[in-house]
This record gives structure tokens, C-alpha cells and sequence, in this order.
């Protein structure tokens, strides 16, 4: 992070979940140089990240750390100065010549066998709730297409164009 200036972090939301399923919101920015894309095994590349963002952070270094909407508390991205560390996905690596981080071998050997059933079943649980989430959205959505057929039917539209009209001339006859 040489390239990053001194200032503070900002966050913004990196991915959503809605009826199309999981949205990334963003991805390296174009003044981004270098991307690199990390692997997240079992939540290692969150702690990569999370280390990243901290070491920004401790030094007083200017960077946007990008936050998800399920687990907001992990990082999804770290962008500072031409540097972009973003979690890996499919959409990064068809848009980017990114360089791929995997902070596997950053982890030792026991710990992986210690905490690897509670990391697969947290993995798990996250996609499950997720897909689950997707459904609900998709339900909602559908519900909510119906609710436009039936009040869009019934609405005169010709009535409010007219009222927009009469509002917008008396707004600015008045002003003139």
C-alpha cells in the first residue's frame, strides 16, 4: 500500500443480496493498478482483508474498505491508492487481469484441522441462508409485480400527467 495517502477509511457497501441473487455492488475501481483477487478458504481471506484493513487504518493511511450486506462486519474489498484486495468471485476474475491471493498457506497446518468442520458448516449455513434469502426476494418481487398489474390498470395516467403539467406551470409562470 506505498501508493496510499495519508487521510481516514471510508466504508460503502460492496455486495447485496436481492431477487437476482447475490449483486456485487462493485468492483476494483479504474484507478485501481494492481487487483488482487483473495481466495476466502474457511474465512482466511476475511482475515486477510480484515489485517489490511487495520494495518490502513493503524498507520492513518486513506482507503475504502467495501462491506457486504449479510456479514457487514467482514470486508469485501480494500481499495487504497492503486492497490484493490477484493474477495474472489467469478465477476472479478471475467472483468480483470487480477493476481489471485490465497491465504491458505498463511495458516498452519493443525489449525486448519482444529476449526475445519466449524469453518465448512459456517460456510454452509452462510449459503444456505442466503439462497433462502434469494427465494423470499424473489417472492416479494413477484407480489409486487402483481400489485403494479392491478393498480397500474387502475390508474389515470392521463390525470396526473395533466396535474404535473398544471403544477410545473404554475411553479414557473410564477417564478418568471
Amino acid at each position: 500500500f506505498s501508493s496510499a495517502k495519508a487521510g481516514k477509511i471510508t466504508y460503502r457497501r460492496e455486495r447485496t443480496v436481492c431477487r437476482a441473487g447475490e449483486y456485487r455492488l462493485l468492483c476494483a475501481p479504474a484507478s485501481a493498478k494492481t487487483v488482487y483477487t483473495v481466495k476466502d478458504y474457511y474465512g482466511t481471506g476475511a482475515l486477510l482483508l480484515e489485517t489490511a484493513e487495520r494495518y490502513l487504518a493503524d498507520n492513518g493511511l486513506c482507503a475504502t474498505v467495501c462491506r457486504g450486506a449479510i456479514c457487514p462486519e467482514i470486508p469485501d474489498a480494500v481499495i487504497a491508492g492503486d492497490i484493490c484486495l477484493i474477495s474472489d468471485g467469478d465477476d472479478v476474475r471475467e472483468k480483470y487481469e487480477a493476481k489471485s491471493i490465497n491465504p491458505r498457506r498463511f495458516d498452519s497446518a493443525a489449525l486448519k484441522r482444529e476449526e475445519r468442520g466449524y469453518a465448512r458448516l459456517c460456510t454452509r449455513l452462510l449459503r444456505e441462508s442466503t439462497d433462502a434469502a434469494v427465494k423470499e426476494f424473489t417472492k416479494a418481487g413477484e407480489a409486487h409485480d402483481e400489485l403494479e398489474k392491478i393498480y397500474g390498470a387502475h390508474t389515470d395516467f392521463g390525470a396526473i400527467d395533466a396535474l404535473y403539467e398544471r403544477v410545473k406551470n404554475d411553479i414557473f409562470e410564477n417564478k418568471m
